[in-house]
This record gives C-alpha cells, structure tokens and sequence, in this order.
C-alpha cells in the first residue's frame, strides 16, 4: 500500500494506517483495515488495558482518557508523535509535573475528568489540524495547545524529574 495521503481520511486515519496494526500493536506499516470498525476494535482494546501497556507513553492524562473510552488511541498517538517532535525534555518535566496529579483526580472524580476531556480534546483537534485535519482545527483549540506548551515549558523549568509510571502500577492505580 502507498503512502499517499487520501483527503477524505483524518490525520488520525493516517496515524492509525501507517503506525498501527491489525490488534492495536504497532507495526510501522500500513493495515489494510482502516476505518470505523478498526478503531473501534482498537478503542475497546485500550478500554480494556490496565494501564500496563501504555505506561510507555509518557502522555499521562490522554492516556487516561484512552483507557476510561473517552479519548481514541489515534488522538492518542499522534499527539505522542507531535511531543516527541516538537516539545523539549523540559516540556516533558512541565508536563508531569502537574499532570500526574491531574490524572489522579481523574481517577477520583468525574467532574475533573470531563474538565480535563474537554483541554485534551482540544488540544488533540488541534494537533490533528497540525498533521492535515483541518476539519479539527480551530483557533481557540490553536490557542489551548499553544497555552499548554507555554505552561509546561515554563513549569519545567523549576520542576524536577516526576515518576508517571507509578501511575500505572496496580497498587497505586485505584
């Protein structure tokens, strides 16, 4: 299969097809399933993860969302691969600084889950208009992923080093 890119497909579609396996499972190749029913499949896999298989990515609270069903894993991926490309290790520091603690009251509450789904979405729309959606784009979603990069750049610069992966252990994940 080429690696063209079909207008009629999101950039998400285009992360799912070019990274993403027949079982979620990252390939680097292009799947021959791509559409709904494939990230659907996909989406209730995450669902059913305990977090132990994304503890690797370092993007906490989307994937928190990913595994409560509300985030999908192609929002999830690219907004990786937009971090790993663009933002700095002190934007990373920033990030879990304040973001691991946001992830724990997601867990607790679902009011701060629905107030963190609405940033992440945002932020998420926006990074996909960055690779070719424009569908998503807007310009307060813009505003959003830019005002976030802003607050982990500077956090990062007085923050030390955050364990994120504590919040994928089983005893402390509940």
């Amino acid at each position: 299969m080429s690696n063209e890119w079909n207008k009629d497909k999101t950039a998400g579609d285009y992360i799912e097809q070019r990274y993403w396996g027949e079982n979620g499972v990252a390939t680097g190749t292009a799947s021959n399933n791509i559409g709904v029913e494939t990230r659907s499949r996909r989406d209730d896999a995450a669902k059913k993860e305990s977090g132990s298989g994304s503890s690797s990515n370092n993007k906490v609270i989307c994937t928190e969302l990913v595994r409560q069903g509300l985030m999908s894993r192609a929002d999830l991926v690219l907004g990786a691969r937009y971090f790993s490309e663009t933002l700095s290790e002190r934007h990373m520091r920033g990030y879990h600084a304040w973001a691991v603690r946001a992830v724990q009251g997601m867990r607790q509450s679902s009011l701060q889950t629905a107030f963190w789904r609405v940033l992440a979405q945002s932020r998420a729309d926006a990074i996909a208009a960055r690779y070719g959606d424009t569908r998503r784009g807007h310009i307060v979603k813009s505003a959003v992923l830019h005002g976030f990069n802003a607050l982990c750049w500077t956090v990062g610069g007085f923050a030390s080093e955050q364990d994120w992966q504590r919040l994928y252990h089983t005893d402390l994940a509940a």
